[in-house]
C-alpha cells in the first residue's frame, strides 16, 4: 500500500485533487473494504512489474493473486450496492477499467495457462466495452448510488472529462476529411443496405469526432506546458456509443472495427502513462488480425491518425 500512495497514485491522474482522493480518501476506505484493498494492491503490483523488469514475474504473480481476491467479492457487492459503499465501489470500478486498459498494453500479464508473454487480441479490446459500460450501469444517473458519489469527495473523479460549451477546437482539414470519409465513403461501401447499422456507426463517429476536438482543445489551451490528459477523456466514448454499435463490434463488423481503430489512435496522446504503453499500436494490430480484407485500406487511415497524434505527443510531452 505504501508504494501505491507514494508512487502509483501519481500515475492515475495528473490532477492534484484526484491524486489526493486516491492517496487519502480511497486508501483509507480500503482499510475496511477488502475488495478495494486487493484492487489497489493488484494495480500497484502491476506498476512495480513495469518498473522492475528483473523482478517482473514476482510482481505479476502478486498482481494476479490480488485480482483473484478482489473480483469475486466486488462482483457480489455490485449486485446490490448500498449507498454507504458507493465510493469504494466507484474506486474499484475505476481500477478495473485501468487494469482492463493494461491488458492491451505492453505491461499486460502473461497468459495463466502458458505464462508466456501476453499478446493482446480483439477479445481483450472488446472486453473494455463490457467493463466501461458496466461501470456506467453501476453509476446510473439519478440513482441513490449516483447521488451519494456526486455529493461526496469522490465527485472530483467524476467531473472534468467533458468540455464545457465552446471548449472544442476545429480539427485540422485532413482530420476533418478523415471523419467525413468514414461517415460517407466508408459506411456507404460497407453498410450500403444496412440502415440501422449505418446509423449506429454514424453516431459512434460523431461522438469520436467530438472527443477528438476536445482533446485538441486541451492540447492547444496548455501551449508549451505539459498537458494534463487522462484516460477518462477518451474512454468515455465506450459508454457513449449506441448498444447496436457494440453488437456490431462483437460480431466483428468491418465498419465498426475501422471506427474502433480510429478510437484507439487517440490513445497515442496518452502513451506516457505506463499502463497505456503501446495500447494504440497493440489494439490496431489486434484489429488488423481479424478484419475483413475489404477494410484494410480504411484501417491504414487509422494508423495514419495514430502517427499524426504521435508527432503531436512529441510536442506536448
Amino acid at each position: 500500500m505504501g508504494h501505491f500512495t507514494s508512487s502509483t497514485a501519481y500515475t492515475i491522474s495528473p490532477r492534484t485533487e484526484v491524486l489526493q482522493l486516491w492517496q487519502k480518501v480511497i486508501s483509507e476506505d480500503a482499510i475496511s473494504c477488502p475488495f478495494l484493498a486487493h484492487g489497489i494492491l493488484a494495480f500497484s503490483a502491476l506498476h512495480l512489474a513495469s518498473l522492475r523488469p528483473s523482478q517482473r514475474e514476482k510482481y505479476e504473480q502478486r498482481c494476479r493473486r490480488h485480482q483473484n481476491e478482489a473480483i469475486p467479492e466486488y462482483r457480489r457487492v455490485i449486485q446490490d450496492i448500498r449507498p454507504g459503499i458507493a465510493g469504494p465501489v466507484f474506486a474499484m470500478a475505476s481500477l478495473v477499467v485501468l487494469l482492463g486498459l493494461a491488458t492491451i498494453s505492453d505491461n499486460a500479464l502473461p497468459k495463466e495457462d502458458t505464462l508466456s508473454r501476453h499478446r493482446p487480441d480483439l477479445t481483450d479490446v472488446k472486453a473494455l466495452f463490457t467493463i466501461v459500460r458496466g461501470l456506467e450501469a453501476v453509476l446510473k444517473h439519478g440513482t441513490a448510488v449516483w447521488d451519494t458519489i456526486t455529493n461526496s469527495c469522490y465527485r472530483v473523479a467524476m467531473t472534468g472529462h467533458t468540455a464545457i460549451s465552446g471548449q472544442v477546437l476545429e480539427l485540422p482539414v485532413d482530420v476533418q476529411l478523415r471523419y467525413q470519409q468514414l461517415m460517407t465513403d466508408c459506411l456507404d461501401s460497407l453498410l450500403a443496405r444496412e440502415k440501422s447499422a449505418k446509423l449506429a456507426c454514424l453516431d459512434a463517429i460523431e461522438s469520436l469526432q467530438g472527443i477528438h476536438s476536445e482533446l485538441l482543445f486541451l492540447v492547444s489551451e496548455n501551449g508549451s506546458e505539459e498537458v494534463e490528459l487522462e484516460p477518462a477523456y477518451v474512454v468515455k466514448w465506450l459508454a457513449l456509443v449506441p448498444s447496436e454499435f457494440v453488437t456490431l463490434l462483437q460480431e466483428e463488423n468491418t465498419a465498426a472495427l475501422i471506427i474502433l481503430g480510429d478510437f484507439f489512435a487517440l490513445f497515442q496522446l496518452l502513451e506516457n502513462m505506463w499502463f497505456l504503453k503501446n495500447v494504440s499500436t497493440n489494439a490496431l494490430n489486434a484489429i488488423q488480425e481479424v478484419i475483413n480484407p475489404r477494410g484494410l485500406v480504411w484501417l491504414k487511415g487509422s494508423e495514419k491518425q495514430r502517427m499524426k497524434l504521435a508527432r503531436q505527443n512529441l510536442v506536448i510531452s
